[in-house]
């Protein structure tokens, strides 16, 4: 259930998300393996599984939090159950405001479509009014620096540059809670001092930003806080340096203990 809520902010409350089992169980084991999470069953019958299991989260206004977690933890699951793009098996998902996501350089964008034209696509999808749709193609070439591609098929641009696009238009539109999935960092440097300033201005004017990467870097350069994913549940949350501590020694520890298996074993 997906709940709106005066303010920006987001609150998750005891939240499993289950996907739906494949045609076998060879399948299912295999997604379980890929995901990090768990099979679900019925009796004897595989029926999915479980990514997120009892997560419970309140992120206030004005705030950046970063999701951190290996692969499969249930970091990309959690943002897209924000976003409303996955319903909850259970528990509740209250987001207000207006909501934008960069979850990939071609999310939602139409290949064979200019960069201009999928601006215009991208703008009315997010609720923009047709009044605000040419300004914003406008701002989102300017700060893209693509002025003079905006009329080539998106086919024709690279990662980088569909990135931008992306990324333009996604924090043109001033969202309050703004969720972004590892292609952040995607760019040159120039590009990239851009994005962290436009992003700053974002999160000063009280939206909610949920960044999800395996950049510690770039986490200490805008969260102030971090979300540990860990097998579809929140390990921990909490202050930034100390929880980044804490995963980068559960780290060290998995590592050293599967170079002693590994050791044993020969």
């Amino acid at each position: 259930m997906v709940v709106s809520e005066t303010g920006p902010a987001v609150r998750l409350e005891h939240l499993t998300l289950d996907l739906p089992a494949a045609r076998t169980v060879a399948d299912v084991s295999a997604a379980a393996g890929e995901l990090g999470g768990r099979l679900t069953r019925s009796g004897s019958r595989v029926t999915g599984v479980r990514v997120l299991d009892d997560v419970s989260l309140a992120i206030g206004p004005g705030t950046c939090v970063g999701v951190i977690g290996l692969n499969g933890s249930g970091k990309s699951s959690l943002l897209r159950v924000i976003a409303g793009i996955y319903t909850p098996t259970s528990g509740t998902s209250r987001v207000s405001g207006r909501v934008a996501t960069l979850f990939s350089n071609q999310l939602g964008m139409n290949p064979n479509a200019t960069g201009a034209e999928n601006v215009r696509l991208l703008s009315l999808l997010l609720g923009l009014d047709q009044s605000g749709v040419d300004a914003l193609i406008d701002d989102v070439a300017t700060f893209s620096e693509l002025e003079e591609f905006m009329q080539l098929p998106v086919r024709t641009y690279s990662a980088g540059m569909r990135t931008r696009i992306g990324f333009g238009v996604a924090t043109s539109v001033q969202p309050d809670v703004l969720l972004i999935d590892e292609v952040f960092g995607t760019g040159d440097q120039s590009f990239v001092h851009k994005a962290r300033a436009r992003l700053e201005q974002l999160i000063a004017r009280s939206g909610v930003v949920v960044l999800s990467s395996h950049s510690a870097e770039l986490m200490s350069a805008y969260a102030s806080q971090l979300v540990w994913m860990h097998r579809g549940q929140v390990r921990r949350f909490g202050p930034l340096p100390e929880v980044l501590h804490e995963y980068h020694r559960y780290i060290r520890e998995t590592r050293q203990a599967r170079q002693g298996a590994g050791t044993r074993l020969r």
